[in-house]
This record gives C-alpha cells, structure tokens and sequence, in this order.
C-alpha cells in the first residue's frame, strides 16, 4: 500500500512539475531590435559555416524583426538547452535560433538571463531562410 502511495506522490509532483514548466505563458521581452546582428550558419552537425553582419535593410532581419512584433505573446519559458542552429542571429544582449517549426530566444540583461520558446509552422521559410543543409 505504501508503495502505491509513493507512486501516486510522485506522479503528482512531476505533473506540478511539468505544469510549472510548461504551462508559463510570458510576453518576449524585446523591446528594440539591436542596429546590426551576426547572422550565422550551421550545418546540421553543428560546424559553422557562414557569418556576416545584418542590419535593417536585410530581409531575414527585417522579416524577423516583423515576426517579433506579429508574435510577442505566448512564449513559454525553456529551462532546457538547444544544439546550435541551423541559424543563429545574435548580438550582444541576444540570440535567436531558428529552427525549422519554432524559434528560441536567449534574452541578457542587468536583470539576468531568460530563454523562451515558440512553436511557430514553417518557421525558416517565414524568414526567408533555406532548411539545413
């Protein structure tokens, strides 16, 4: 009997749990887009293959940017870690990877750090970006 209560318990505690983790909704934090950002490629093993400077006028940035504004309720917190890519667009205080169906967001400032997540249908594409290669 004892042991079925401590089953039970446990059930309990990792459904709070993945309640707690998961069912969080925040609003992404981004209030501007930096001037210039670094967008990068990986392949799909994770190996760098491209860098360069965007700004305002590059259409990944600006279709980003847009998708920022379109889409800044409904982010779930993300307690876990990605592998890199297949793109990367950071700056300082930033990075966001791209993903074929969802996007995440690593979020500095004097306040610490936060990860969100979004689930976003045929992401790349949205962006005008090529899937892995």
């Amino acid at each position: 009997m004892f042991g079925i209560v401590k089953s039970c318990t446990e059930i309990a505690i990792l459904l709070v749990s993945v309640v707690f983790l998961y069912g969080c909704k925040v609003e992404i934090p981004v209030k501007e887009f930096p001037s210039q950002m670094t967008l990068e490629t990986y392949t799909v093993s994770g190996e760098l293959l491209s860098s360069k400077i965007v700004g305002a006028s590059d259409p990944v940035y600006q279709r980003t940017k847009e998708l920022f504004e379109k889409e800044r309720a409904e982010w779930e917190k993300s307690y876990v870690s990605y592998k890199t890519g297949p793109y990367i667009l950071r700056s300082k205080n930033l990075i966001i990877r791209y993903y074929p169906d969802y996007l995440v967001v690593d979020f500095y400032d004097d306040a610490g750090a936060i990860s969100l997540r979004k689930n976003i249908s045929n992401l790349l594409q949205l962006v005008g970006l090529l899937p892995n290669q």
